[in-house]
């Protein structure tokens, strides 16, 4: 019988299975599906009073993306949100709006592109979908749809064959698995950690913030998960990984644009993460976790059926002794 190897960095304590709280998407039509369900849920709330304020601030929407804009990256978005206003965002061509504004188009397409859109048609998009009719009258559903639905399909159709094929082929590659994570983003880890080893994929969740982790396979694949980007202590122990260990690779998987590992890593995806209100999810996390989540699944469920007969026959072989 098959016995899953033994990582060389004991898993971190079993945590609460995330699979009873989220389920993975793929695609628009089990978003569309999901947005259902939320509304039906939350419409059996009894909900006398709501404050909360519909009214969409593009600038807002943008910054909360990223946290490096300059004084003119803010001028240009506040363009953005005042032509939104007035029903031109999607009249004016980008020459008209650079003219306007005094910067060349490309500055316009630069500044979406630090916000996490990859142009002025994608940041349409995705504005139609935040302006988009609700399906709920509730202004909690009202809310979710409009941010965690919307940062959803976002975050998942900025993902393309490339970077599937690139993330089975690193973990095909690689001889040990190793998923860094910090604070509460430890719980995400061990359960990537623990998808990969039911599968018979060597795979060790590692807590940032408690473990060194000085000693790991040359040719390994270290995945490494931070809501920010910016956790110092995530860095400097890649840094020190990555120069020791030649044939290590990185995925690196956060909120910012661009982490402060991204030039160690050989791929980082970021997550796109939609507000209308003015609360910072890097410093007050609402769902950030939740799309992260939804990302890795994503990635996991991938890779998954790129065999899955093997792996079904892995996971009836050995679920006896890999339960929880």
């Amino acid at each position: 019988m098959f016995m899953l190897p033994e990582p060389i960095i004991p898993l971190t304590p079993a945590v609460p299975n995330f699979n009873s709280i989220f389920t993975p998407l793929l695609s628009f039509k089990l978003i569309m599906f999901l947005r259902k369900k939320i509304c039906i849920f939350f419409s059996s709330w009894k909900i006398q009073e709501y404050n909360y304020s519909m009214e969409t601030n593009l600038s807002v929407i943008s910054m909360n993306n990223t946290y490096n804009l300059s004084d003119l990256d803010k001028k240009i978005l506040e363009y953005l949100n005042s032509i939104n206003s007035q029903n031109k965002l999607f009249v004016y061509k980008i020459n008209d709006m650079a003219a306007e504004i005094g910067v060349t188009p490309s500055k316009i397409t630069k500044t979406l592109k630090k916000c996490g859109f990859n142009g002025l048609k994608d940041f349409r998009k995705t504005v139609s979908m935040v302006n988009g009719e609700s399906v709920s009258k509730n202004k909690l559903v009202q809310y979710l749809e409009k941010t965690l639905i919307v940062s959803m399909i976002k975050t998942v159709n900025d993902i393309d064959g490339f970077d599937i094929r690139f993330f089975n082929k690193s973990i095909n590659e690689a001889e040990q698995v190793y998923i860094f994570g910090g604070g509460a983003n430890i719980y995400l880890a061990e359960d990537f950690a623990d998808k990969l080893n039911k599968i018979g994929v060597r795979a060790a969740a590692i807590d940032i913030a408690k473990s060194k982790a000085n000693n790991i396979f040359d040719n390994s694949l270290i995945i490494a998960l931070s809501i920010s980007g910016q956790n110092y202590k995530m860095h400097n122990r890649i840094e020190y990984l990555m120069g020791k260990n030649k044939n290590t690779k990185l995925i690196s998987i956060s909120l910012a644009s661009e982490s402060n590992i991204s030039k160690f890593a050989a791929k980082e995806f970021s997550i796109k993460f939609i507000d209308t209100l003015f609360l910072n999810e890097r410093e007050l996390p609402r769902h950030s976790r939740i799309l992260m989540l939804t990302l890795l699944d994503v990635l996991f469920l991938e890779y998954y059926r790129t065999n899955k007969e093997k792996f079904d026959k892995l996971i009836e072989q050995n679920k006896d002794i890999i339960k929880k």
